[in-house]
């Protein structure tokens, strides 16, 4: 999370900037020696939506469809956890967001991750509202979901009260785990 943040400030983006861009992509990773791991993961995680997409963009060149093969009650199981998260975010609901997110994720440390999103939760009011929301890959055998949003948000610093407006995009990996399945690794783009 350090070397992002710090890369962010290189972009010179003010101190909302940074705010709406690590708010919204609380786990792009909170430990740099997982560093590795994180581009390996992105690697099959591109691999996978690129592949998942290939047939869609020589069809018909519009925005990104929702996967064919995913079973009806897969589907069901993955959006109920997105909508638990997000609602969970939205609420400051610490117990219930870290339901959603996995102990085993190679992109973050989960003790890390509950550590900082606390720390958001008491500074800053942000608030989440998805749209679009389509599962744009799926993974029968590695069990995992690539779940794409357009996203609005909002942000008040508590401190001074300044709100800032935000949209962007964002994809998230869930991973079909024991207990159900778990938010793996976020990525948020303008």
């Amino acid at each position: 999370m350090k070397k992002m943040i710090k890369e962010v400030m290189f972009l010179k983006w003010n101190k909302w900037g940074t705010v709406l861009i690590v708010g919204t992509m609380l786990l792009s990773g909170c430990g740099d020696d997982q560093e590795d791991k994180k581009e390996q993961q992105t690697e099959t995680s591109d691999q996978q939506i690129s592949e998942d997409q290939k047939e869609q963009t020589s069809e018909n060149p519009s925005p990104l469809k929702e996967a064919k093969n995913i079973p009806a009650e897969e589907k069901e199981a993955i959006l109920k956890v997105v909508n638990q998260h997000i609602q969970a975010f939205n609420e400051k609901n610490i117990e219930k967001y870290m339901e959603t997110i996995s102990k085993n994720s190679e992109s973050f440390k989960y003790e890390d991750e509950e550590k900082y999103v606390k720390d958001m939760f008491t500074k800053f009011d942000m608030k989440m509202e998805p749209e679009n929301k389509l599962i744009i890959g799926y993974n029968k055998k590695e069990k995992t979901a690539n779940i794409y949003m357009d996203i609005k948000s909002t942000t008040k610093d508590l401190g001074s009260g300044k709100i800032v407006e935000d949209a962007f995009r964002q994809i998230s990996i869930y991973k079909k785990e024991k207990d159900g399945w778990k938010l793996i690794s976020t990525s948020a783009m303008k």
